[in-house]
């Protein structure tokens, strides 16, 4: 860590202590520096932060305290810190790092812990450890294992067997991902005792496994499949085998297609003691059908009977929201299908065996964050079968269905209009042929034809047929009789021709379709107050007539993954144009879910109708509107522009 992050990593420590004093040993351990270095970070930190009336102290017994002249300013400095490095990599001791810690100290012990125990091994004192024990239930809820507390005892892991099971993989996993450096894999996987030639041996057995049996699984799911293996043979060490109802094992023998689930055993017999008659081999099996990919039609036609008619169940309810909400029509069915249904499929097959994942991919994870549009119509689907199914399928299979969502808009081609052009040489044809395919290098997708015509062609040739006349010269050429409209472009076709080309020729060739409500002067609210989302909510009620969009509002559910560059973007949709409307609402304060802070919120009440054009506009507008910090200022500038036209002006650029 240099300099700078760590001294801002020794403020955040002795913020997070709140007022609790640290001494040299610690700081000196913690950040793996000699006690001079501590004082010479001490020392700036004083220099920096003397004038906000911050200082930090040392008394002999006591160590290192943080003061300030009023708490408010040290309040003021954490929510700071909470907002800006928390949730980045400029702090590299974050907190997801220590509730992982704590996680892997559970799973490794496998017995009752005590609070003083988890402060001694995480040098941290038991207030601190209380505090991160929140969030490890936050985690563990999600895989509905819980901490149970035993007086005089402690507390330890309790839950289903397969939970635990895949709750560790995906925290290896996750930790892994996380951080930056590329040892740390390795090290989470000593923290479990496991061994990086075990890893070695286990990574070559499953790469043999897929090539062997041709299996379509993920790089990341191939790297869970590595974890899950070496968890479960530890866990059959301490005595800790997976169960299956009847009606689960009924399942997994009838899956008709042949995965050579013995070969991996017996490759696995040579670690580890495992038998193809314990239950061991269907927890494999399940793991390998779950992770499939359900786009190549042999693994579709091989799921078994109660699978497929839970898959039926799915595609209906999800066909039928679409449709409701005009996202979807005959035309487009096909491409939801295909990138919908493998999706599903997964879905359905977690839900036979309550299986949740919850700590999805981090580069899957900041990737849905950047298309708000694909978010919203994600949790549609993902309640409407969360409430057929009554379960929970976690985190990763709402990312992938958001990213499946995603795909589907991003498929659709724009329409455009295909120009021909004529290119008018002074010469001879030879001269225009370069410039012709440089046009076609730039611009092909929006023309239909181009010809090369010279002055004997314009006195027998009527032009009325063509788009444009290009032309190096801009004098009017001999024997011209039509009024085509004429562009002239220097012989290399600069950049400025370039950018002319596009501005008279491609872009007005585009047929976008704006599915945005204009916006007036009042829709732009700079001080909207309020303490909670409710009352944004409430807000957005009473600015519409629309059942549609009332009934999305009662069945809003909140997720992080709305919020993106300090935004929350509100997305839902009407199929009448008349109830479209945008609002940009700026809070005079900060507000936070889930660690992460938002102070403004972009309202678009959508009119898609079935036009998937119109759907993939809609996306790439909300998106980089979403990206853009200055907004309120720069939208401000002209306040009657609705944000379609906003995104057109300030991006200067096609949606294609």
């Amino acid at each position: 860590m240099d300099a700078g992050k760590r001294q801002l990593a020794v403020l955040y420590e002795l913020l997070i202590h709140d007022g609790s004093g640290l001494d040299y040993a610690y700081l000196c351990s913690h950040f793996d520096v000699c006690a001079k270095t501590i004082r010479k970070d001490i020392h700036t930190i004083n220099d920096s932060m003397r004038s906000n009336g911050i200082h930090i102290s040392y008394r002999k017994g006591t160590g290192y305290k943080l003061k300030a002249s009023m708490q408010d300013v040290l309040d003021e400095l954490k929510q700071q810190f909470e907002y800006r490095f928390i949730d980045s990599n400029d702090i590299e001791t974050k907190l997801d790092t220590r509730v992982n810690a704590i996680l892997f100290y559970f799973f490794e012990k496998d017995r009752y812990v005590k609070l003083d125990e988890l402060s001694e091994y995480l040098n941290l004192n038991q207030r601190t450890v209380s505090s991160l024990l929140k969030e490890v239930h936050k985690v563990l809820d999600g895989y509905r294992i819980k901490l149970a507390v035993k007086p005089h005892y402690g507390m330890r892991l309790e839950g289903r067997e397969t939970d635990i099971r895949y709750c560790f993989t995906d925290t290896v996993c996750f930790y892994s991902q996380d951080n930056a450096s590329s040892d740390l894999f390795e090290d989470s996987l000593s923290l479990l005792s496991l061994g990086s030639h075990e890893k070695e041996r286990v990574t070559n057995i499953c790469l043999e496994y897929v090539n062997l049996s041709g299996c379509p699984l993920s790089q990341i799911s191939i790297r869970k499949l590595i974890v899950l293996i070496m968890i479960t043979h530890k866990r059959i060490m301490h005595n800790h085998p997976v169960e299956f109802t009847d009606e689960q094992r009924e399942i997994l023998d009838s899956y008709s297609l042949h995965l050579n689930i013995p070969w991996l055993i017996r490759q696995l017999n040579d670690l580890y003691e495992l038998h193809e008659d314990i239950t061991e081999v269907y927890l494999l099996k399940l793991f390998i059908i779950t992770n499939l990919d359900y786009a190549e039609q042999k693994y579709k036609d091989a799921l078994p009977v109660q699978i497929q008619t839970c898959l039926y169940e799915y595609q209906d309810a999800v066909d039928l929201l679409l449709r409701q909400y005009g996202i979807m029509s005959d035309r487009n069915q096909r491409i939801f299908e295909e990138c919908l249904y493998p999706v599903i499929a997964r879905m359905a097959i977690r839900s036979k065996f309550s299986i949740v994942e919850n700590n999805p991919n981090s580069y899957l994870r900041k990737a849905v964050n950047n298309s708000p549009l694909s978010v919203s119509i994600g949790l549609l689907c993902y309640h409407e079968l969360q409430s057929i199914s009554e379960s929970s399928y976690g985190t990763s299979i709402f990312i992938e269905l958001c990213l499946a969502v995603y795909s589907c808009i991003r498929r659709t081609r724009n329409i455009s209009k295909m120009n021909r052009l004529a290119i008018f040489t002074p010469a001879d044809r030879a001269s225009g042929v370069s410039l012709k395919r440089r046009i076609l290098d730039r611009y092909s997708n929006v023309i239909q034809q181009i010809d090369i015509v010279t002055t004997a062609d314009l006195i027998k040739k009527d032009l009325s047929e063509y788009n444009y006349l290009i032309m190096f010269e801009k004098e009017q050429p001999l024997g011209l009789h039509s009024d085509i409209p004429q562009m002239q472009v220097d012989y290399f076709f600069n950049e400025h021709d370039v950018q002319e080309f596009y501005e008279q020729v491609a872009n007005p060739s585009r047929i976008y379709k704006n599915a945005f409500g204009v916006l007036h002067a009042s829709d732009y609210n700079l001080s909207f107050k309020c303490n909670k989302l409710q009352e944004v909510l409430d807000y957005i009620n009473s600015s519409t007539e629309d059942h549609l969009v009332k009934k999305q509002l009662e069945q809003f559910r909140m997720t992080s993954h709305l919020i993106s560059n300090s935004t929350l973007n509100l997305i839902f949709f009407t199929k009448k144009k008349s109830s479209a409307f945008s609002r940009l609402l700026v809070m005079n304060h900060y507000m936070d879910y889930g660690g992460l802070k938002y102070n403004r919120i972009f309202i678009h009440v959508l009119a898609v109708d079935s036009d998937m054009i119109k759907l993939k506009t809609s996306e790439k507008v909300t998106r980089n509107l979403t990206m853009i910090e200055d907004t309120a200022d720069t939208v401000l500038v002209k306040p009657f522009i609705d944000f379609y036209d906003y995104y057109i002006l300030l991006q200067k650029t096609r949606l294609t």
